[in-house]
């Protein structure tokens, strides 16, 4: 055991995991610091805990002593039955003291992190499973949170115990209060050696959790394919597989903890046994009263107790800080360039200059041009994967181009870059369905929240959905599942159209936002923009010629350049 812990630099290596924690114990204190007056109360209550319950302890002594002598001891039991009363009333407010700063902490630590993840570039939280983030924002944070509202105290009062503990007992006898401290570095050895082994088998446990996780729910969101392909049993399969992994790593930590926990236990039955026999010895000997024994066998327990209950803190703290780790990644991710333009028109332009960028070593555009003059109404088309998402994602700055530059301009000459903060004048309609569960108004305000009814109406009836709407039961209220379910998927885009048209921006990009509508609801919906488009400008991505005619030209990408491909306006286009 010494060979292994010392030996090899392998203690100077433990060393330096526990340094490593710097960064973490910082991150923790500055998140801490809100909460320290909440924290001082439970610590308080703590403190009036740990008074009451040596308190108890010389009184019962005074029970015992006062009883084998003859002598009167009702008062006594009186005040012992007092004092219980305010151990279980300190008890209880403790406890409901630790829930409401555990449910406050979690809610301020799992806050900051969602706006950290919707704040944060697009590419780089892209890069996370959505499971993964869930379960940071779940079960890390809860490790977190309960760490603070159990385990930090836990430590303080522990100690406050040990020490009162040990002063009381060293008044009656001091060479059996330092014989209780003879087992402390024993158990503080035991505490720091699992603590050594836990610390990267929690990680791989949240590591794990994290996957099973990820898969249950992109299983559960995408169960239409599993029972597409009957793969409903390979996925239970599959979850049965992660979950398994996860298993072992839970078996690995409760098998340490379980070791470690036999050996403090022996430890503290060997003390116990040991203080048993003195105090037995010393009263065959009338050294001590009956009292005075029972103190003795009491505050052993109380200072043996509380050094085991830090050695037995040492793997919650490991937890807490692997969990605060996995956190920190998240919330230290770069946030958007929130900074907006200001424009003295409303109507705008979108201008590539330069561009280029490239996934890794695949290289989509290379020093390329391109211009949708302000009003304009633009087709762009290209064979699937040529980079036409991909040149949307640019212009909404989800990606940062490698070279060159995109930007907003308008009439006079004002011309900014687009950013985070430039998305205010640009409505999207992504591919697939996009609406979220809730009612069909919420989905309309989402980025228009004090748009009125008539408005939205209006809007409803450009995009030809309004008599839809006006048919269900509630109208307006109707409440729609995830991902738009009960509407059938033209529905559900024609909605999404209505919901970036209610924003006003003077921008509208429409990535394949009109594949699920047949050829007749497509060119009206499209019909109404043109003619109700009241100087927006518009960037439509399409592989269907049929809607040039409503556009004023159309681009192509080809040869990682955006290439001009004249149109002739169709009969009777707007």
């Amino acid at each position: 055991m010494r060979k292994n812990l010392f030996g090899g630099g392998k203690f100077v290596a433990f060393l330096k995991n526990w340094r490593s924690y710097g960064p973490a114990v910082q991150w923790l204190a500055r998140h801490t610091n809100p909460f320290v007056r909440w924290l001082l109360l439970l610590l308080t209550m703590d403190l009036i805990a740990t008074c009451v319950s040596i308190c108890m302890t010389l009184i019962s002594r005074h029970i015992i002593d006062a009883a084998t002598t003859g002598h009167s001891f009702s008062n006594s039991v009186l005040l012992y039955v007092c004092v219980v009363g305010v151990s279980l009333l300190t008890g209880a407010t403790a406890n409901v003291l630790a829930v409401v700063i555990n449910e406050r902490f979690a809610f301020s630590i799992r806050l900051r992190i969602y706006n950290s993840v919707m704040h944060t570039c697009w590419n780089d939280i892209s890069k996370f499973h959505s499971g993964d983030i869930i379960t940071r924002l779940s079960s890390d944070v809860d490790v977190v949170a309960t760490g603070i509202a159990e385990v930090l105290p836990s430590i303080f009062s522990l100690g406050i115990g040990l020490v009162a503990a040990f002063m009381t007992l060293a008044y009656f006898d001091l060479g059996i209060a330092l014989f209780a401290l003879i087992l402390a570095p024993i158990t503080a050895l035991i505490g720091v050696c699992s603590g050594r082994l836990l610390s990267p088998i929690q990680a791989k446990i949240q590591q794990s959790e994290s996957a099973y996780k990820s898969y249950m729910q992109e299983s559960v969101a995408n169960l239409a394919v599993f029972k597409a392909f009957g793969a409903q049993t390979q996925a239970a399969e599959k979850l049965e597989e992660l979950w398994s992994e996860r298993v072992q790593w839970v078996m690995k930590r409760q098998k340490i903890s379980a070791a470690s926990s036999t050996l403090l236990n022996a430890s503290f039955q060997l003390g116990y046994i040991i203080a048993f026999i003195y105090s037995v010895f010393r009263l065959s000997r009338n050294l001590i009263t009956y009292g005075t024994m029972s103190v003795f066998i009491s505050l052993i327990g109380q200072i043996q107790a509380p050094v085991v209950g830090l050695s037995r803190v040492v793997p919650r703290v490991v937890s807490i800080f692997t969990s605060a780790n996995r956190i920190m990644e998240v919330d230290r991710m770069p946030a958007e360039d929130m900074s907006a333009p200001d424009f003295s028109t409303p109507a705008l332009g979108l201008r590539a200059k330069g561009l280029s960028f490239a996934y890794d070593k695949e290289e989509i555009f290379k020093d390329a041009d391109f211009c949708i003059e302000p009003g304009e109404f633009v087709a762009m088309m290209g064979s699937s994967g040529i980079g036409k998402t991909t040149f949307v994602r640019l212009a909404m700055s989800y990606l940062e181009p490698d070279h060159g530059t995109i930007t907003l301009f308008d009439a006079q000459g004002a011309e900014h870059k687009v950013t985070a903060g430039a998305r205010s004048y640009i409505s999207y309609v992504p591919q697939g369905n996009t609406l979220i569960s809730g009612r069909i108004i919420d989905n309309i305000r989402l980025g228009a929240p004090q748009i009125s009814q008539e408005e939205i109406w209006s809007i409803l009836n450009v995009v030809a959905v309004d008599d839809f709407v006006r048919s269900t039961p509630d109208g307006l209220y109707t409440v729609i599942g995830e991902r738009g379910l009960g509407l059938s998927e033209g529905q559900a885009q024609r909605l999404a159209i209505a919901r970036a048209l209610a924003k006003k921006a003077p921008v509208l990009i429409l990535d394949e936002a009109t594949s699920a509508l047949d050829e007749q609801t497509e060119l009206a919906v499209l019909n109404h923009l043109h003619t109700h488009r009241s100087g927006i400008t518009c960037l439509l991505i399409t592989h269907r010629r049929s809607v040039l005619g409503f556009c004023d030209r159309c681009i192509r990408i080809h040869d990682k350049h955006f290439v001009n491909d004249g149109i002739s306006p169709k009969p009777g286009n707007p």
